[in-house]
C-alpha cells in the first residue's frame, strides 16, 4: 500500500493507492502516516483516525492526538483525556482514566506505557515475568543487574523504559529497596522468581 497524494504538498490531500496501482482510499486525508500492524493514522479535518491495508478507515477520525499500534494496542486522546484502543477501536483503558499515556517499549509478549495519574507517573503493561531483573537486558540476573537497581534507587544512575520495568520485580509500579533485595535474593538462590 502506498500513499499518493493529490495537490500541492502542503495543501494537498493523501490517499493510499495499492500494488496495482488502484486508488484503494480516496485523497481525502490531510496526513496519512505509516502503517504499523496493519494500521496508519490518517488525519482528516484536524482530527486522527486509523485505516487499514486496504484503505478501509476502520477507526474514525475522532482523535485529537493518536500513536502506533503496538502488540494490538495504541494511544489515543480526545478532549485533554487519553487513553488505549485496540485495532477494533475499543477502548482498552477508558478515555480520562490516566491524564496523560506515553508509549515506552515493546517486549516480546506485550507492550508497556508510563501514565501519569493525579501528579503521579508509573507504569503499566505486561513485560514478561522472564525478563523481571534482568535490568541490562542480557538473558541473566546478576550483580551488575543488582547494582543498576541500588544506582537507580540513590539517584547515581536513572532507569527508563524497558530496564526501569525489569528492576520493578515486585510490579508495584517504582523502583526501591524491595526490588533490590528480591534481585539480591534471586541471585543468591534465596528464592527462584518474582
Amino acid at each position: 500500500m502506498g500513499r499518493v497524494l493529490k495537490g500541492d504538498f502542503n495543501i494537498g490531500k493523501w490517499g493510499l493507492v495499492n500494488k496495482t496501482g488502484q486508488l484503494a482510499a480516496p485523497c481525502e486525508y490531510d496526513q496519512i502516516d505509516n502503517f504499523y500492524e496493519g494500521m496508519a493514522e490518517a488525519q482528516k479535518n484536524n482530527l486522527w483516525g486509523y485505516v487499514d491495508t486496504t484503505g478501509q478507515e476502520v477507526i474514525s477520525c475522532q482523535y485529537d492526538f493518536t500513536d502506533n499500534f503496538y502488540n494490538g494496542l495504541a494511544v489515543v486522546s480526545k478532549g485533554g483525556q487519553y487513553g488505549l484502543i485496540n485495532t477494533a477501536g475499543d477502548e482498552v483503558v477508558p478515555m480520562g482514566t490516566y491524564q496523560n499515556i506515553v508509549y515506552v517499549g515493546t517486549v516480546t509478549e506485550g507492550s508497556f506505557y508510563w501514565v501519569e495519574q493525579n501528579g503521579k507517573w508509573g507504569i503499566i503493561g505486561n513485560i514478561p515475568d522472564r525478563d523481571l531483573g534482568d535490568i541490562n537486558a542480557d538473558g541473566k540476573i546478576d550483580t551488575t543487574d543488582a547494582r543498576l537497581a541500588l544506582q537507580h534507587i540513590v539517584g547515581k544512575n536513572v532507569l527508563t523504559g524497558v530496564a526501569l520495568a525489569a528492576a520493578d520485580v515486585d510490579k508495584s509500579g517504582k523502583v526501591d529497596t524491595v526490588d533490590a533485595r528480591l534481585i539480591l535474593q534471586y541471585i543468591v538462590k534465596k528464592i527462584d522468581k518474582f
